[in-house]
């Protein structure tokens, strides 16, 4: 990974944010996206501290068409992928009936349509470099299903179903990029952490 570039969304916090000090170690180039302003700049400070050094980009990958904008824009200015990690995501905890519409409603566009835009985006700039990897971030939840998060557990099934759908096509059509599929357990991050909710059970 040495001077490659390498982007990672939900660079903020938890995952996304060790995934940042772990690629600098490698000697990565790193694009650390979120949408959380504060967070990045908490990021660039503790690079300060630490000794690494990451570029940032404030983008929402759940805004649709505005993403990609904003995307084309960070590739703009730091120049195209040659990884991309799609780690950016949320959870709502509680029961189906009592979370309803609403927790998919807010889980689906970052947890899946940004693994897909994102995705789309950086395909066709490695494939006309001829080289890439698209990381997507599952989870243990998109393998086993798990109740009181209906809708994190089905997004990350997607997420699992599209990354292997792509690298089938990709496969077929003989693409110079790949992708990998990362599907962690259960880490004590933000995302966990919603106004003391335990799971029952």
């Amino acid at each position: 990974l040495a001077g490659k570039s390498c982007w990672v969304t939900g660079a903020g916090a938890g995952i996304g944010r060790a995934l940042v000090r772990e690629l600098n170690v490698e000697g990565a180039t790193v694009v650390a996206i979120d949408r959380d302003e504060a967070a990045l700049a908490d990021l660039v400070k503790e690079g300060g501290l630490l000794g690494f050094k990451v570029r940032t980009w404030r983008a929402d990958v759940g805004s649709g068409d505005d993403y990609l904008k904003e995307l084309g824009a960070a590739a703009a200015v730091n120049g195209p992928p040659a990884v991309l990690v799609n780690c950016a995501g949320i959870a709502r905890l509680g029961g189906f009936k009592e979370l309803g519409w609403k927790a998919f409603q807010e889980t689906l566009p970052i947890n899946l349509n940004g693994t897909i835009m994102g995705s789309l985006f950086a395909l066709a700039l490695m494939e006309r470099k001829g080289e890439g990897i698209i990381i997507n971030i599952g989870s243990i939840a998109g393998l086993v299903p798990t109740g009181f998060m209906v809708s994190y557990s089905t997004s990350k099934y997607a997420v699992v179903g599209f990354t292997r759908a792509l690298q089938a096509e990709l496969d077929m059509r003989h693409s110079p990029v790949r992708t990998l599929l990362v599907c962690p357990g259960f880490i004590d991050t933000r995302l966990m952490d919603q106004a003391g909710y335990k799971i029952p059970g």
